[in-house]
């Protein structure tokens, strides 16, 4: 169902970012953190355009995306996320 989440359907590129950082917390919530990673990479591409890296939903998004690959078992990939958001 998240991967039908169309910037042409939602036409505010921040709204959408937002749905799709959501969908990955919950997934990864869920324990599906693979699936998370696909909607959070997502998301912190749109908000770090939009908003800018340093703005603090950038940086949320950041955390989660570590979260995920952390709790993917890449360790490897998560750790310059979560060294990147502090």
């Amino acid at each position: 169902a998240g991967r039908n989440l169309d910037a042409k359907a939602i036409h505010d590129p921040l709204v959408l970012a937002n749905l799709r950082n959501r969908l990955g917390v919950t997934l990864l919530n869920l324990g599906e953190p693979k699936a998370a990673v696909e909607f959070l990479a997502s998301a912190l591409e749109t908000r770090k355009a939009v908003l800018t890296p340093d703005h603090r939903d950038s940086i949320e998004t950041l955390n989660n995306l570590a979260s995920a690959y952390q709790a993917s078992g890449n360790v490897t990939l998560a750790l310059p996320l979560f060294e990147e958001a502090v």
